[in-house]
């Protein structure tokens, strides 16, 4: 569990003449999120940009056209833009790349209408039928004996397409970066306060990193700017959460539900354990998991965005719990792993641990049982949020008392003996939480019913997977591939594309049911959201 970092609000008040050493400063130390002047204070007005940026936003324009043109990505290029490169001789450069790139293009394209016109005409012959003149007809004739002229040509501009794309990539892509940050920088003065001598930039940075800053910001302009400490509290402080660079993917499926709100803790961490674990129990294939760790890996050479690197991060991990839960299961392709090969027990230890399809029982508690702690969790989470905002009797009424219901309602499935004992303590945890919630909370106790029933999910999603798996194995190997030749390229197409749909429909299921756990079962618990996202200057949107 993590805790966003404790934020500061700050005013930096500086003369105009430093208006652009602050903020290359700031952008270069990405610790401040700016908040936007809105021009209601009187004697102040809204800043103006600090240079003409019409060239430089001409320059980006070109440049993503090329990239869009070229299939480039955001990846990073291997070296800076230095401010010297942005010259004559870079708009020449420039301008002429475009021009050749573009000329390509277009006749590219005018081949390839060539092409498609002459596949219509399946015959020399339907010329005749046409009516058309000698002279049209001739050329007609010409045109359709020069499709493997035109082929040839097609691939020659592709190639030299590729050419370009592979000479300038590194050009292109860090100039484009270069602009546009450039851009960024010299727009900022339009977020800020100003007068005719100075400017006052507003916004909130965390606590840790004000001195630094002062001291950063005293050391560009010659101490003529000033960094204030604000006491005041309000709402809209954004969330900055430190998360350790192993768990930051799953950053990403926080932020896909809301950003945590700034008073709560973030369950980066626990979901970055969750998350794979359940994933993993559900496709549970030492096979499958192998497979999605090889896609993983090719992907990863392909997909270069940052949002594609974080999804692939998770699924690694995902794969690598896909692989230990084969193990336990003893699956590879629904397949029994130790039984081909003959093992029945390793360290006293009996292989597998578990067989889905025999254990339907005891996997079915242990999926409730990982229902009871991962709810738990949940309010436990909720009960650090409440008792930091509103003290440790609105946590003791809000939270605990939930935790006693849950139990209470286990205690009813586990100890049928107990049943009046049990009613009675569940009684006192609904009064506590009545106090706490009110009466609209009794209706949430057949919610909390549903969300541990929902864990058996864990199994089911698991044995329908198995169960495809293996009708596909007992085809192949009992029905077809004994049966001569014919009939055994059958079934290696039945066991390739069999395993490999099985296989698409269990990433996709074991996703969506593992996420929809987080969400619904767990989120529900503790999670309010609704934060801001620490944005500082200096970090683009694509970054954060």
């Amino acid at each position: 569990m993590l805790k966003p970092k404790k934020m500061n609000k700050v005013l930096i008040v500086g003369s105009k003449d430093v208006l652009e050493s602050t903020i290359n400063t700031l952008y270069d130390l990405k610790i401040i999120h700016i908040i936007d002047y809105q021009g209601s204070e009187e004697g102040f007005e809204i800043g103006k940009p600090i240079k003409k940026t019409s060239l430089f936003s001409e320059y980006v324009l070109s440049l993503r056209a090329l990239k869009d043109v070229l299939n480039l990505s955001d990846k990073s290029a291997d070296r800076e833009m230095k401010d010297f490169e942005f010259s004559k001789e870079f708009k020449e450069r420039l301008d002429h790349l475009e021009n050749e790139v573009m000329k390509k293009r277009k006749k590219l394209e005018d081949i390839q209408i060539l092409l498609s016109d002459i596949e219509k005409i399946d015959d020399v012959g339907e010329l005749k039928k046409l009516g058309l003149s000698e002279d049209v007809n001739s050329i007609m004739l010409d045109l359709i004996n020069s499709k493997e002229n035109l082929i040839k040509e097609k691939q020659e501009l592709e190639d030299e397409l590729k050419h370009i794309n592979e000479e300038y990539r590194n050009f292109i892509v860090t100039a484009e970066d270069f602009l546009s940050r450039e851009i960024e920088k010299a727009e900022t003065p339009l977020r800020l306060a100003t007068t005719e001598n100075t400017f006052v930039i507003e916004g909130w940075m965390p606590s840790d990193n004000i001195e630094h800053a002062r001291e950063e910001l005293q050391k560009s302009t010659g101490d003529k700017v000033h960094v204030v400490e604000l006491d005041e509290v309000e709402e809209g402080i954004p969330t900055y959460v430190e998360t350790p660079k192993p768990f930051k993917p799953f950053d990403t499926l926080v932020d896909m539900f809301s950003t945590p709100n700034y008073d709560e803790v973030s369950p980066t961490l626990l979901i970055a354990f969750t998350f794979p674990l359940f994933y993993g129990f559900m496709l549970g294939d030492f096979g499958y998991g192998l497979s999605l760790f090889g896609l993983v890996q090719l992907l990863r050479r392909k997909m270069h965005s940052t949002g594609w690197q974080s999804l692939l991060n998770m699924m690694s991990y995902a794969s690598y719990f896909t692989m230990f839960f084969g193990l336990f299961y003893g699956e590879f392709f629904g397949a029994e792993i130790y039984h081909t090969l003959g093992i029945d027990s390793v360290a006293g230890i009996h292989l597998p641990i578990a067989h889905r399809l025999d254990e339907i029982v005891p996997l079915l508690i242990a999926s409730v049982g990982i229902g009871v702690v991962h709810i738990t969790l949940g309010y436990v989470i909720g009960f650090i949020n409440v008792y930091r905002k509103e003290g440790l009797k609105h946590a003791i009424l809000e939270k605990i008392s939930w935790i006693g219901i849950l139990y209470c309602i286990i205690g009813f499935l586990l100890f049928p003996d107990y049943t009046y004992p049990i009613g009675g303590v569940l009684v006192v945890f609904a009064v506590m939480m009545i106090l706490g919630e009110g009466m609209i909370g009794l209706l949430e106790i057949f919610t909390l019913i549903s969300h541990l029933v929902s864990y058996t999910r864990l199994l089911a999603i698991g044995l329908s997977s198995v169960g495809i798996a293996l009708a596909i194995n007992k085809i192949a190997f009992d029905l077809l591939l004994p049966n001569g030749i014919f009939y055994a390229i059958l079934g290696v197409l039945l066991l390739v594309m069999g395993h490999t749909l099985n296989l698409a429909l269990g990433i996709i299921a074991s996703f969506l049911h593992s996420l929809r756990l987080q969400y619904v079962e767990f989120f529900t618990k503790f999670y309010k959201g609704g934060g801001v996202k620490f944005t500082p200057l200096g970090i683009r949107n694509e970054e954060v």
